[in-house]
């Protein structure tokens, strides 16, 4: 671009269209060899050989004052010199600059001359405008900080602390320059940290003013919310004022975040309403919204929307403050600026990455809230039995040995019988075709220790009542799994965290018809298993074992051999939490989240993968959109669903969300499927909050 080395700290405002990516390159200015060396840009033309003259064209990508080439941080380092020294300014897919972007730098002798260098043609139809930014550090101004400083309660060098601008921030000038014992301080406005709080927020205090230059502000002409989202509040105040802005497709969800207090409260008080594009509001990614009473507009949550709305609001100028501003009333008006409000809504179709369909809530349970709780589907009732309800007042952990059936076609509710168990937490659960078999579990003793039980009890909706199962042939020793296995449910004993290598896992399977149990080969679980999966798959019993590092095992037995076969290795890394196993009809689908990385594999990611029993061969997913909050998968159809809010198409390879239901999402809620209707019941909101009876 032709844009004068003298004006390469301005921000400047190119149209990028006809620029392709392959005209990038790199090549040293005199003035900045120290800083760059003569690097060549990976993957791009050769770019001219630099001459002995300083102005020598140059690319330049600069960002926080780190050079990076091509944005690849590996090779950056710090620059000796402020970022403000070098070129600032945005992305080249845009049709606006802002920060951190490649730019074409010229000198003015080839302003008579307008080509690109070398063997490159001239871009067409590519201009360019320059402005500089405001010269003094007035009211008003946006400033960038030209290294690190400490914000300070008052304009003196031994006030109180309040926090520290890293180098190339952004702050808003809150009043002009005072001048203090020889030294110019500055008051401003400036974003809390982003590394060391969930909600920062923008905050004022002074500064030397020797810290800070004076800048423009990187603007999007029609930003997107997320972009929005990713400016300083002062920033969007600079950037749009009371402009219009409109988002074509955003949903409204409740963030709980505390904040402030004031009047008038629809505009002063924090909203706890967020706007988001990706349906899941959080603070990086979302922006507060505010709707003026007596406006007419309608705010849906959970419902994805086209909204318009502006920063600036004229109610602004009531707004008081609070004891979060220090009792500073132009602090307090001028966070109710920035605050967005709601000047029209309009419904709008979810996007392509959601599942259709829509939700109804089911009449509220006979029994109590809870997790950890048996499931299934009879055809015609959901049976829940069990579960862990939550914490008592003192702290001690509740067992809830109840249950009760729901009707979705009636919307009815009806309480089990009492069980003949001595336990509330069942290791497996299934319906046979005419029983909803409860096996397994452990019960608490003291001082929080759990023993192991091997018994368990099955319940008749045809007589409405219970009968017991004798006790299975296995050691009792170790956690078992189970799964109900075409007409017998089997269990295996699989191990845990810590079990020596060698130690031998007993399996067995229950025939309800003639009450009693056969054992099966044993199976050897190999050391530091994490967790035990198990699943029929219509021909064979499948038991995955996932250790805590290293990849998952696998094991496979046809009822009726003698033997498990080994299945070929899982491309599971590192799991940490329980694996969830889903059997499609062709594949088992498994997915879990590792909190370690192994074998070069990335921490902090959720594993899918999918095993072909027929083939013996595993097949990767692609990733799934996130990490999705605890819930058990279930078969519906062509999908499997988790009640927690995702969907996966195995045939397409494609992970969905489902619309949103909650302002918050359940944690370990149960689900069944009824053929037609996903029907999802209790769960938690976080740590001992279980949800009510619905």
């Amino acid at each position: 671009m032709l844009v004068p080395c003298d004006q390469a700290r301005d921000s400047v405002q190119l149209d990028f269209s006809g620029l392709e990516a392959s005209r990038v390159w790199l090549t040293t200015l005199g003035a900045v060899d120290d800083w760059l060396g003569d690097r060549q840009a990976p993957g791009f033309p050769d770019a001219p050989s630099p001459g002995p003259d300083a102005d020598t064209p140059v690319w330049l990508f600069v960002h926080d004052g780190v050079f990076r080439s091509l944005g690849r941080p590996e090779v950056g380092r710090e620059l000796d010199e402020p970022a403000e020294r070098v070129l600032h300014v945005a992305d080249a897919t845009s049709n606006a600059t802002q920060e951190g972007v490649w730019v074409y730098l010229a000198t003015w002798e080839e302003l008579d001359n307008p080509s690109l260098p070398g063997s490159m043609a001239t871009p067409a139809g590519l201009t360019a405008t320059a402005t500089r930014p405001p010269g003094p550090l007035a009211e008003g101004t946006l400033a960038r900080a030209l290294g690190s400083a400490t914000i300070r309660e008052d304009a003196d060098p031994g006030s109180k602390p309040l926090g520290t601008l890293a180098s190339g921030l952004l702050a808003l000038v809150l009043e002009n320059a005072q001048g203090v014992d020889r030294s110019a301080w500055t008051r401003i406005q400036y974003f809390g940290a982003l590394g060391s709080a969930l909600h920062p927020d923008t905050i004022g205090g002074w500064v030397l003013s020797s810290a800070l230059t004076a800048t423009n502000a990187p603007c999007p002409p029609s930003p997107t919310l997320e972009q929005v989202a990713a400016q300083p509040p002062f920033q969007r105040l600079v950037c749009y004022e009371g402009q219009p802005l409109t988002f074509p497709r955003v949903r409204a969800d409740r963030l709980e975040i505390g904040g402030h207090r004031g009047t008038p409260k629809w505009l002063a008080n924090s909203s706890r309403v967020w706007l988001s594009e990706n349906g899941r509001p959080d603070f990086p990614t979302a922006i507060p919204v505010h709707v003026e009473p007596d406006s007419g507009v309608d705010l849906p949550t959970s419902k994805w929307l086209s909204v318009t709305g502006h920063f600036d609001h004229p109610a602004s100028a009531g707004c008081t403050a609070d004891k979060n501003f220090g009792g500073l009333v132009d602090q307090a008006r001028l966070w109710c600026r920035q605050q967005f409000v709601l000047t029209a809504t309009r419904p709008v179709e979810p996007p392509d990455t959601e599942l259709r369909g829509s939700w109804r809530k089911i009449a509220d349970a006979p029994i109590s809230g809870r997790t950890g709780h048996q499931a299934v589907w009879t055809g015609s009732e959901m049976l829940i039995w069990g579960g862990d309800p939550g914490l008592s007042r003192e702290g001690e952990p509740l067992d809830e040995a109840t249950g009760a059936a729901y009707d979705p076609a009636t919307d009815r509710w009806r309480v089990l019988p009492e069980a003949p168990l001595d336990r509330t937490h069942a290791a497996a659960g299934a319906w046979t075709g005419e029983e909803m078999l409860v096996w397994g579990g452990y019960v608490r003793v003291a001082d929080g220790r759990r023993t192991l039980k091997l018994d368990g009890a099955a319940y008749k909706p045809a007589g409405n009542s219970w009968r017991s199962i004798p006790e299975a042939p296995l050691s009792g020793s170790l956690p078992a799994v189970g799964t109900w296995a075409d007409s017998e449910l089997v269990v295996v004993e699989g191990g845990a965290e810590g079990v020596p290598a060698g130690t031998q896992g007993m399996a067995a399977a229950y025939d309800p018809n003639r009450n009693r149990w056969r054992s099966l080969p044993t199976l050897e679980v190999p050391t530091d298993v994490w967790a035990t999966s198990i699943a029929w798959t219509g021909t064979e019993v499948v038991v995955l074992l996932h250790p805590n590092r290293g990849r998952s095992v696998g094991f496979a037995l046809e009822l009726g051999e003698d033997a498990w076969r080994p299945l070929f290795d899982a491309p599971l890394l590192g799991l940490n939490t329980e694996p969830d196993v889903t059997w499609t009809g062709s594949e088992l689908v498994v997915v879990s989240f590792a909190h370690e990385g192994v074998d070069d594999a990335p921490a902090n990611q959720t594993y899918a993968a999918l095993y072909d029993s027929t083939a013996d061969r595993w097949r990767t997913s692609a990733a799934p959109p996130e990490q999705p909050p605890p819930a058990s998968p279930v078969w519906a159809n062509s999908r499997v669903i988790w009640a927690s809010g995702v969907a996966y198409d195995p045939a397409a390879d494609h992970w969905l969300t489902l619309p949103a239901v909650d302002d918050r999402p359940r944690e370990f809620p149960s689900a069944v499927w009824t053929g037609s209707e996903l029907v999802v019941w209790g769960g938690s909101e976080g740590e001992s909050v279980v949800r009510p009876p619905d």
